[in-house]
């Protein structure tokens, strides 16, 4: 999860469900309205990483990019 602060969202990808089952989807998260939008539902497949619950992000804000 890495925080836009020009936006004011919250990026958060992958994951794990019911214990047992890695994600590779992306959300983002909206503070000033509290609403949460999914980007993408399988980012693998769009040629993100790998389906894991460990990962380490950072974003730069002036270019828009996150580092996985």
């Amino acid at each position: 999860m890495v925080f836009e602060p020009n936006e004011r969202c919250l990026y958060i990808f992958a994951g794990m469900e019911d214990g047992d089952r890695y994600l590779s989807d992306m959300y983002v998260y909206d503070i000033e309205t509290n609403t949460a939008t999914q980007v993408f539902a399988n980012f693998t497949a769009t040629g993100g990483p790998d389906k894991t619950f460990t990962q380490r992000a950072v974003i730069d804000p002036s270019l828009q990019e996150i580092y996985v």
